[in-house]
């Protein structure tokens, strides 16, 4: 995107420059100053060999050189520092970007944790997914039920069917709880009847009795 001029010239809107990008400008310039300079001073003793012993330019070209020299030493300890500041920024701007996609990743695992996956009632089954223990060497279906509604629910089931590999059916997984309290969770813990099993389906999410309803929303008066 971009602006009109009052000339009707187009400007297009210029991105500030990064930290990365300022500190590598100042390595920039300091180098090409250094062998600019360095390039005089290479003519200067140049200059200084061709000249005849006792010429009159001989002390005003070595006072030149002297200066330049200097210069030269100056500006080599602060490309440097130019170039360690400039690398610097560079592994900073790198430590931000596996940062954000680590936020990224951290929010997107949130999202799908509270995606509802199946509904009953007043009772929500969110993501779930087949975790293993390495100190029993089992496997189980872990995720979370909620009931949402105003009163207790009951005699909680939850039923997932279990694929190994090669998506093939190898039985089933579930849980039980005797009582999930108003607005609370429940952490399941389906285990795993056999070994291999890859992933998991949902199958059923039941309750003894009738399940309380969903809460109406408040209608405005």
């Amino acid at each position: 995107m971009g602006c009109r001029t009052s000339s009707g010239s187009e400007v297009k809107n210029v991105k500030p420059e990064t930290e990365v990008q300022k500190a590598f400008k100042r390595y920039q310039d300091l180098n090409a100053t250094r062998a600019n300079l360095t390039g005089e001073l290479t003519e200067v003793r140049d200059q200084l060999f061709a000249l005849p012993k006792g010429a009159p330019l001989t002390m005003e070209l070595t006072r030149r050189y002297a200066t330049l020299n200097s210069k030269v030493s100056e500006l080599a300890g602060e490309v440097t520092g130019a170039k360690f500041e400039w690398q610097a920024e560079l592994k900073k701007a790198e430590e931000a970007k596996i940062q954000e996609k680590e936020q990224e990743k951290k929010a997107k695992e949130m999202s799908e944790a509270n995606k509802v996956v199946a509904a009953e009632g007043a009772l929500k089954l969110y993501t779930f997914s087949i975790k293993s223990d390495p100190n029993t060497g089992t496997s189980s279906v872990k995720g979370k039920v909620e009931n949402s509604g105003s009163v207790s629910v009951t005699d909680v089931t939850v039923m997932f069917e279990l694929f190994d590999s090669d998506n093939k059916t190898v039985g089933t997984a579930s849980d039980f709880i005797a009582n999930i309290e108003p607005n609370s969770d429940w952490d399941f813990n389906a285990l795993s009847p056999v070994d291999g099993a890859a992933r998991a389906e949902f199958k059923s999410l039941k309750a003894s009795g009738n399940l309380p309803p969903l809460p109406d929303p408040v209608k405005p008066e």
